[in-house]
């Protein structure tokens, strides 16, 4: 008699154990679909960063565009400033030029002025407003990292959880087996 009910009181307290298998099982698929949502995640967080890079380097090349640009613009201003004096020469020839060659020659480097500086400006705003999207695209992938890695630490703790009362509940269910 005492037998049988100390099976019986094991029983009860082994049974509940067994019985959550179904659940933790279903639980752990459930953190696999967790996965494979945070791998979805990795893959967009590369992109971005790959987005990051393309315009961090197109800021660079526009930056490198624009002294270039610059230099330019200040030989065409020295080349301006030297028709003001007398017996300027053809920067071609250096035959000195009349006044009509000097008018002539003033107008190209106005023009060659008026489009060195459209292009830097053009530049310049292409550059300040990628220097907006690099700030706001740093920041985006900083703030989704940030979640994706608590995200992650939490599926981890998770899955430790649920592997430990699996094997808990898988032992209870051994353990009634012959008491059953």
């Amino acid at each position: 008699g005492e037998n049988l009910a100390e099976v019986a009181s094991i029983a009860e307290e082994l049974e509940p154990r067994a019985n959550r298998l179904p659940q933790i099982e279903e639980r752990l698929r459930e953190t696999e679909l967790e996965r494979t949502s945070l791998d979805e995640m990795d893959a967009s967080l590369q992109n971005q960063r790959q987005e990051e890079q393309t315009v961090a380097a197109r800021v660079g090349y526009l930056d490198q565009v624009n002294s270039d640009q610059m230099r330019e613009m200040e030989e065409t201003r020295r080349k301006f400033d030297m028709l003001r004096h007398d017996g300027a020469s053809c920067p071609l020839c250096k035959q000195p030029l009349g006044p009509d060659g000097q008018e002539h020659l003033r107008r190209e480097y106005e023009v060659q002025g008026r489009d060195g500086r459209r292009r830097y400006d053009a530049n310049s705003e292409e550059q300040r407003a990628l220097g907006v999207k690099y700030k706001e695209l740093v920041g985006l992938v900083a703030r989704q990292e940030t979640e994706r890695d608590a995200r992650q630490r939490e599926a981890q703790s998770t899955v430790t959880t649920l592997e430990r009362d699996l094997k808990d509940a898988q032992a209870a269910q051994r353990e009634l087996q012959p008491a059953v």
